[in-house]
């Protein structure tokens, strides 16, 4: 999943790779790991809701992924981006 916004003028991308799980975001070339392939929780959880946090030019960045309920891996998944309680994007997909 890729995801771009911009957080005070300046282009944010929001990465996550289906195969590793690694999670990130990236701005200005500067990366901020959110979640890496290394942690056990990035491959096995029943959770339906994932949250990430993470700070970019001192505002916060909220990432939140529902998944469904019921064969998740073959369905898309949804994901919002909220920068400092603001919804800037929905999408859905992997």
């Amino acid at each position: 999943m890729r995801i771009e916004f911009q957080v005070a003028g300046t282009a944010v991308v929001f990465t996550r790779s289906w195969v590793t799980g690694a999670t990130k975001l990236v701005a200005r070339g500067t990366e901020v790991m959110l979640q890496s392939p290394r942690e056990v929780g990035t491959h096995f959880s029943f959770a339906l809701l994932q949250v990430w946090e993470g700070k970019v030019f001192g505002h916060d960045i909220v990432i939140e992924k529902r998944r469904p309920a019921l064969f998740a891996g073959f369905r898309a998944q949804h994901y919002r981006v909220l920068v400092d309680g603001a919804l800037v994007v929905e999408r859905s997909g992997y």
